[in-house]
């Protein structure tokens, strides 16, 4: 999804020096910028990097000037770059429910907003909590896929099993 260079400083708490109306569809570091990208520059050296490559705007966090790029001034240019990053690329979202191949214990009960994806195995797993035993599921998966128990991770609070004894 393209944003404006304008949008983008107010989501990172920045300043644009330049075109606030340019249109950015992608994030890429210097090396690979394309016209349209936009990099950051935390440093003199890669300033001078992002300065000659084809990104058309850059994140800053110094004094920097240019002629040729529309720049976004932020305090921290390495933490505006941790905020831009999931404009661009949007952690993926996955809908709740346990897929055809995943194997699933039937004592388990999986909350429906969680999501057991493809070849994902839930295995019994005893845990110890101080004097009582308490059972819990862990996920072993395929690196093939991404599966995911819950949005972001495995979610073992909405992945329950019987007590132990």
């Amino acid at each position: 999804m393209p944003f404006t260079a304008g949008e983008i400083a107010a989501r990172i708490g920045g300043e644009v020096t330049g075109d606030a109306t340019l249109l950015l569809k992608g994030f890429a570091p210097a090396d690979r910028a394309q016209t349209g990208d936009l990099t950051f520059a935390e440093n003199e050296n890669y300033f001078a990097r992002a300065e000659q490559s084809s990104a058309s705007a850059v994140i800053v966090d110094g004094r920097f000037v240019s002629s040729r790029k529309v720049l976004i001034r932020v305090p921290n240019a390495r933490i505006a770059f941790a905020k831009v990053l999931p404009l661009f690329f949007p952690e993926p979202v996955f809908p709740g429910g346990i897929h055809p191949t995943a194997i699933v214990p039937a004592c388990a009960v999986v909350d429906s907003s969680a999501y057991i994806g493809p070849y994902c195995v839930l295995t019994r797993a005893a845990l110890s909590t101080g004097e009582r035993a308490k059972s819990n599921f862990l996920s072993i998966c395929s690196l093939r896929e991404l599966p995911i128990a819950g949005q972001n991770g495995v979610a073992l609070d909405r992945i329950y099993g019987l007590e132990a004894d």
